[in-house]
């Protein structure tokens, strides 16, 4: 990758992996993805894959943060979608299962699409091609004592574990029940857990983390890499992402349990407030220019420089 100069230099070397900016960015290259792909699901064995836009499953004002970041295709027939939560919203598993129903539909329209082409295909009969959601979340949703942090779930009937279909299944890397230290890295599923983790806190590749496909992954992770535009759009963001998640919990939670609307929407307004600063400062730390913190969080150049 070609290293832009940039009029300014961050204070992290390497960009956190935990938003839909730097998913859609690693896992654009196809070799990277198809190596994660068959790390977390290793019976399958893909061999190749072409990709598909997400924005026409949903709109992002109303999916938020639930959003498919990226969806593929196998050259086997699986439909597969990796997502990054960072936020436990109430029923995340029940809202997973919704949006996913929109992937099922979008089969159906484009085989009706593809068959106003052609029409010697047969009609619809619900040939469901097999879909795989696979959610990076960073919290603990499960709650097992059992050392996971991969977790799958199936259509099965509960005694006899028959299959009931392989049209739906989930997949679920639950970053904050993997706590290995960089020593005790053993295996390829160890070493993804541990950069999605860790990368923004490293100063430099890990031996242990070295090898394809993470060399790339590294030099993608790399801020240095990164042109103003880029590195704009990441901490904008970083932003965005780390503000909803403090408001739902410092502003909204409180209003809501109070039972008073007043009660929410003063919570919201001192959490927005509060957390502007704390961004800003954030972003300070960061090595982001005045200028632009102001254009971010609204906060006069003045509040900035007393930081």
């Amino acid at each position: 990758m070609k290293n832009r100069k940039r009029s300014f230099t961050p204070k992290s070397r390497y960009a956190d992996l935990r938003s839909d900016f730097m998913i859609k960015r690693i896992f654009s290259q196809e070799d990277i993805l198809l190596s994660f792909l068959n790390v977390i699901i290793p019976d399958k064995h893909f061999t190749g894959i072409r990709f598909n836009h997400t924005e026409r499953f949903g709109d992002r004002k109303i999916i938020g943060s639930s959003i498919f970041d990226v969806c593929c295709f196998t050259n086997s027939g699986e439909e597969i979608v990796v997502e990054v939560q960072n936020i436990n919203h109430d029923n995340f598993p029940e809202r997973l299962l919704f949006y996913s129903s929109f992937l099922m539909q979008g089969q159906r329209v484009r085989f009706n699409f593809r068959r106003l082409f052609n029409r010697s295909l047969p009609k619809w009969n619900y040939d469901l091609k097999p879909m795989i959601i696979i959610s990076i979340i960073n919290f603990n949703l499960f709650k097992l004592d059992d050392n996971r942090f991969l977790y799958s779930f199936h259509l099965k009937e509960d005694k006899s574990n028959l299959n009931l279909t392989d049209s739906l299944s989930f997949y679920f890397l639950e970053l904050p029940s993997f706590l290995k230290s960089i020593e005790e890295v053993d295996n390829d599923l160890d070493k993804w857990a541990f950069a999605f983790k860790n990368m923004s806190k490293l100063n430099e590749q890990p031996e242990k983390i070295k090898g394809f496909p993470f060399d790339d992954l590294f030099m993608l992770s790399e801020i240095a890499n990164f042109t103003n535009k880029e590195y704009a759009m990441l901490i904008k963001r970083e932003i965005e992402i780390y503000e909803r998640n403090s408001i739902y919990s410092a502003g909204a939670k409180t209003g809501y349990e109070s039972g008073h609307q007043k009660g929410l929407e003063k919570g919201l307004e001192k959490g927005r407030a509060a957390e502007q600063l704390a961004i800003a400062v954030n972003m300070k730390n960061k090595g982001v220019p005045n200028n632009l913190i102001a254009e971010y969080t609204g906060l006069s150049k003045e509040d900035i420089e007393a930081l």
